[in-house]
C-alpha cells in the first residue's frame, strides 16, 4: 500500500478499538511525568519528548513472571517478534517492520549486540524478564543519538535496582508446562552516597520441538548474573562499576525436520564509569567491554567469537531552566572470529544535542552526530524532535531524522563478504497526537514513514548493496480507559506496510512483518487481594520466504503465507501478605497452532505458577 493517505484511512477504521497496555502506562501522571533515559542524551519526562517511547517498569515486569522478554515486548505497539521454536531458540524483534540489525540493545548502559553475527544484532532468545527492573522501547530512527544499528529504534534494559533508600530483596520461583522451572534472587541497597545491586537467575525447560511437525523436544537452559555499584566519593565525583553475564544452552532443529543441533552461548559485559558535577556542567567518562561466544558442535562453522571495547565521554551544560546542551565523544573497537575468518573495525564518533523549551508548552530537540568508520569513512546523522502541549490534555509530537547501518564485520570480512560495502542510509518521519481522556486514560495515534537506501542483502553468492529502497510506513494506535472502579480496558493496533521497491519499479513485500497487529485486554481487581488480566493478540498478513526442495531441478525460494493467528493470555495474582504473592499465568489459552517463521512451531497452551517474595 502506498502513501500516507491510505495509512490514515486504515487508522480511521481502527481508531475505535485501539488502546495501550496497562503494563506500558498505568496513570495520567506516569503518562506525562515518567522519565525516559534514552529518548534524548539526558533524562526527559515522556510528556516533554517528541520521541515515541514505551516504558515497562518494575510492577509491569513483576506481573509478567519470568516469561520471555521478547514475548512481553511483542505486545507493545509497533513491536513484533519472530522465533524459530520455543524459549531459547533464535528470536528477533522488529520495530516498525525493521529487524534486529536496525535495533540497538543496551543492558545497564552496555551495547550487547553480537559483533560476530551475520549482521550485528542482539538475539533475544535467551532473555527473560526475571531479574529486570525496567525496559524502555524507543521507536523510530535514533542514529543521531546511538549511531549504527538504531534505524528502527532502541531497547534499553535495566537490571534489578533498589527503588528507594534502604535494602530491598526479592525472590521469585516459577514452574510450568514443558518441564519449565525458573528462579531469580535479587538484593539491592541504596543510601545517600552509595548504591549496590546483585541478581542471579536460572531458567530450564524441556521445551517443544522447534520443527513444527517433529516429536523431539528441544531443551533450553540459561544462568544469568548481574551487578551494579556506584559510590559518591565526594560531593562532585561518583564512581561506578556494573556488569552482566549469561551462559546458555539451546537445542534447535533445521527448517526441514528434527535434528540434534545445539548452541552454547556466553555473554560477558563489564562497564566502569566516573561522573563529575561542576556547577552547571556534568561530565561522565566510561569504558565498557563485551565478549560473546557461540559454539555449535555440529555446525559447519563451530565457534563464533565477538569483542567490543567502547570508551565514551559525555558532557552536559544546563545553560538555563529552558536550555541544555549535551555532547559526547566515543571510540568503539569491534572484532570477530569464525574459524579462519576474522576482522575488526574502529569507529570514532562525536555528537551533540540541544534541548530548548521556548515556553511552557513547547519542547524542541536538535541532535547531530558524526561517525568515522575505519572501513568506509565518515557518516553524518541528524534528528529534530518536537513535543507541543497546546492544552493540559493534548501532546502533539513530530520527529524527523536520518540514520545509517554500518556493514557488519561478517558482511565485510566473512567468507561471503565484500570489502567495498557502504553503509545503508535512512530517513525517517513520524507525527503523533496524544489525548488524555477526561475520566482517566488516554488515546494516542502516530504515523511513521522510513526509507532505507543501499540495503545490504545476500545474493549471487555474496553480500551486496540492493539497488532499490526498503520502505516501512504505517500507523500505531494506543489507548486505555477506566470502565468501572478497579476495571480498565487497554490495547493497541499497529498497521505496517513494509516493502522493497527496486529502481526499475518492481515492488515486493517484506517477510516476517505482520501487516496488522492488534492487542486488546482488560485488567481488574477481582477481590481485595486478587487481580487478573485477560489479553488477546491478533496477528494478520504475515509472510515468509521458504526454500522449497521439491521444486525441480534443485529447489527454489517461494513466498508463503504463514496464516493469521489469535492468542489469548490470562494471569491472576493473589497477595498472600504485604510481602508475598502467588500468581498463575496461562499463555496461549486456547491452544492456537501458529508460526512466525515457516515450519518452526510455537508453544501451545502453557500454564505457569509462581511465588514472589520481597524482604
Amino acid at each position: 500500500m502506498q502513501g500516507i493517505s491510505r495509512i490514515a484511512f486504515v487508522a480511521a477504521l481502527a481508531a475505535g478499538g485501539a488502546a495501550t497496555p496497562l503494563l506500558a502506562q498505568t496513570s495520567d501522571e506516569i503518562l506525562l511525568d515518567e522519565i525516559s533515559v534514552i529518548a534524548s542524551t539526558e533524562p526527559v519526562p515522556l510528556g516533554r519528548t517528541g520521541a515515541t517511547v514505551n516504558v515497562l517498569g518494575t510492577e509491569d515486569l513483576e506481573r509478567s513472571g519470568n516469561q520471555s522478554a521478547a514475548t512481553l515486548l511483542s505486545r507493545l505497539p509497533g513491536v513484533s517478534m519472530t522465533r524459530n521454536g520455543g524459549l531459547g531458540t533464535s528470536t528477533a524483534l522488529r520495530i516498525r517492520g525493521l529487524s534486529g540489525p536496525y535495533i540497538g540493545v543496551r543492558i545497564d548502559g552496555i551495547d550487547v549486540a553480537d559483533p560476530s553475527g551475520t549482521q550485528c544484532a542482539y538475539d533475544f532468545g535467551s532473555t527473560t524478564s526475571g531479574g529486570l527492573s525496567r525496559i524502555e522501547v524507543l521507536r523510530g530512527s535514533q542514529s543521531a543519538l546511538f549511531g549504527s544499528e538504531a534505524i528502527g529504534g532502541v531497547v534499553d534494559i535495566t537490571t534489578f535496582r533498589a527503588t528507594e533508600e534502604g535494602t530491598e530483596s526479592q525472590i521469585t520461583v516459577e514452574a510450568g508446562s514443558n518441564g519449565s522451572a525458573s528462579g531469580t534472587a535479587s538484593v539491592a541497597m541504596k543510601s545517600e552516597r552509595a548504591e549496590l545491586a546483585f541478581s542471579v537467575g536460572r531458567t530450564v525447560t524441556d521445551g517443544i520441538s522447534a520443527y513444527a511437525y517433529g516429536p523431539e523436544d528441544d531443551a533450553f537452559r540459561a544462568s544469568t548474573l548481574s551487578f551494579y555499584g556506584s559510590y559518591r566519593a565526594t560531593e562532585t565525583l561518583t564512581l561506578g562499576l556494573n556488569g552482566f553475564a549469561r551462559d546458555s544452552y539451546s537445542e534447535f532443529d533445521s527448517q526441514y525436520g528434527d535434528s540434534d543441533e545445539s548452541e552454547s552461548g556466553k555473554l560477558r559485559a563489564l562497564r566502569a564509569f566516573a561522573t563529575l558535577e561542576l556547577g552547571s556542567t556534568t561530565h561522565e567518562l566510561s569504558f565498557a567491554r563485551t565478549k560473546t561466544e557461540r559454539d555449535y558442535p555440529l555446525g559447519f562453522v563451530r565457534l563464533y567469537t565477538g569483542e567490543r571495547d567502547q570508551l565514551a565521554y559525555k558532557g552536559r551544560w544546563d545553560a538555563s531552566s529552558r536550555l541544555s546542551v549535551n555532547w559526547g565523544l566515543d571510540r568503539t573497537d569491534e572484532s570477530f572470529g569464525a574459524d579462519t575468518d576474522a576482522g575488526n573495525s574502529r569507529t570514532t564518533s562525536a555528537l551533540t544535542e540541544l534541548l530548548y523549551a521556548p515556553n511552557d508548552a513547547l519542547d524542541l530537540s536538535l541532535a547531530l552526530r558524526h561517525d568515522d568508520h575505519s572501513a568506509f569513512g565518515g557518516q553524518l546523522s541528524g534528528r529534530v524532535a518536537m513535543a507541543w502541549r497546546p492544552s493540559g490534555d493534548w501532546v502533539i509530537r513530530a520527529v524527523a531524522g536520518t540514520g545509517f547501518r554500518a556493514p557488519s564485520l561478517y558482511e565485510l570480512y566473512g567468507p561471503y563478504g565484500t570489502l567495498d560495502l557502504q553503509p545503508e542510509q535512512s530517513r525517517s518521519f513520524e507525527i503523533g497526537a496524544e489525548y488524555l481522556l477526561p475520566g482517566g486514560g488516554s488515546v494516542q495515534a502516530t504515523l511513521f514513514d522510513t526509507d532505507i537506501e543501499d540495503k545490504i542483502d545476500f545474493f549471487s553468492g555474496r553480500y551486496r548493496q540492493s539497488p532499490g529502497t526498503t520502505q516501512t510506513r504505517g500507523v500505531e494506535l494506543i489507548g486505555r480507559a477506566t470502565i468501572a472502579d478497579g476495571w480498565e480496558v487497554f490495547g493497541n493496533y499497529t498497521y505496517t506496510d513494509a516493502s522493497f521497491v527496486s529502481r526499475t519499479g518492481v515492488e515486493g513485500s517484506a517477510i516476517r512483518v505482520p501487516k496488522h497487529d492488534l492487542v486488546l485486554g482488560v485488567e481488574a481487581r477481582l477481590a481485595d487481594r486478587l487481580t487478573g488480566q485477560f489479553m488477546v493478540q491478533h496477528v494478520a498478513g504475515l509472510q515468509d520466504d521458504y526454500y522449497d526442495l521439491s521444486i525441480p531441478p534443485f529447489g527454489a525460494t517461494r513466498r508463503v503465507d504463514l496464516g493469521d493467528y489469535t492468542i489469548a493470555n490470562v494471569n491472576f495474582a493473589y497477595e498472600i501478605n504485604d510481602k508475598t504473592s502467588a500468581y498463575l499465568r496461562v499463555e496461549n489459552l486456547f491452544d492456537e497452532e501458529y508460526q512466525t517463521v515457516k515450519d518452526y512451531g510455537q508453544p501451545g497452551r502453557s500454564v505457569f505458577v509462581g511465588l514472589a517474595a520481597k524482604f
